[in-house]
């Protein structure tokens, strides 16, 4: 059957005028050259000169007056004489691993833009899908992951009297990437071990990213509610940052509390100088006995344990 079209489609031409047999001769020249491309193609662009040239061969044939069977012939028979497949092309072969790879950076990107997309440059993807970290990132010297946020907001003070407030302050724990360790999600064509990242976890900060993040001061919150300024822990693994991490919490629970007896206990101090006469009870001051013998005593402990809790919390040896 094959055989026959081309028969036919030549005794068409060879029946119609001299420029109108060269016009479709053009266009099985060109879908031959447009076929020949796509079938040896590399890149998505390298034969979009040929598509173009193509249709705008069957174009001027059209204009010409062809008949439009007779233009779909040409081009049938420019793609019969080209024996290699677009299919088999390596682009082609290789789009499965495109698309995967895009969609794993995507998966990433989205991870990034949640926690940092308002405050810190686009993720960085120079070490991803390497050679010895296919559809990963590859851990290097001065790469970091993110293993968890916790955000503290200005330090809070009770009583008649309020204290200094330190700043708003986050507390960003990490661990260090591991040269020749890959990173990330894992792809159906990593070939390589991946440690895995949860889904709120961030990869491949890098030493620029961690500067410009010990330089925030946000007045509101950013779009991760990351608050005020930074301070990063950058732990030998990912267990320690948790256990660090659960403790800091354990201390903020603590020192909420001791922010409230410490002011409770100044209010009793305060009420006892002016007191002298006996006119308030002041057992009843804050639900405290504020007659105890000790309460001096307690309240330079709990005073120094709560200096101490806000100096770990709020980092205030650097952020006075």
């Amino acid at each position: 059957m094959k055989t026959l079209g081309r028969v036919t489609f030549v005794l068409a031409i060879a029946t119609l005028s001299t420029a109108k047999a060269d016009c479709l001769n053009d266009v099985q020249a060109a879908v031959h050259a447009q076929q020949v491309c796509l079938g040896q193609q590399k890149y998505a662009s390298e034969c979009n000169h040929q598509q173009d040239e193509t249709m705008a061969q069957a174009a001027a044939c059209h204009r010409a007056g062809l008949d439009g069977s007779l233009i779909s012939t040409a081009m049938q028979a420019g793609a019969h004489e080209v024996h290699a497949p677009a299919e088999d092309s390596p682009y082609r072969q290789g789009l499965p691993k495109i698309e995967e790879r895009n969609a794993l950076l995507t998966m990433s990107e989205q991870r990034w833009k949640r926690v940092f997309g308002d405050i810190l440059p686009p993720m960085n993807e120079d070490n991803f899908d390497s050679k010895d970290c296919p559809m990963a990132f590859e851990g290097a010297p001065g790469r970091f992951r993110m293993v968890g946020l916790t955000m503290l907001p200005v330090v809070e003070r009770l009583g008649i009297y309020l204290g200094p407030a330190a700043h708003n302050i986050t507390h960003m724990y990490l661990t260090p990437m591991q040269d020749k360790t890959c990173y990330g999600f894992k792809g159906l064509q990593q070939t390589e071990p991946v440690e895995e990242t949860l889904p709120n976890q961030v990869d491949n900060l890098n030493n620029s990213d961690l500067a410009k993040l010990h330089a925030l001061n946000l007045s509101s919150p950013s779009q991760a509610g990351i608050l005020g300024t930074v301070h990063t822990h950058i732990c030998s693994d990912e267990a320690t940052c948790l256990t660090r991490q659960k403790k800091l919490y354990a201390n903020w629970m603590t020192y909420q509390d001791l922010v409230r007896q410490v002011s409770a206990e100044e209010d009793c101090s305060r009420y006892a100088e002016a007191n002298a006469s006996g006119e308030i009870n002041l057992s009843q001051i804050n639900d405290m006995n504020c007659s105890a013998k000790d309460l001096k005593t307690n309240l330079a402990r709990d005073q120094k344990q709560l200096h101490l809790l806000e100096a770990s919390l709020y980092d205030t040896t650097k952020h006075p």
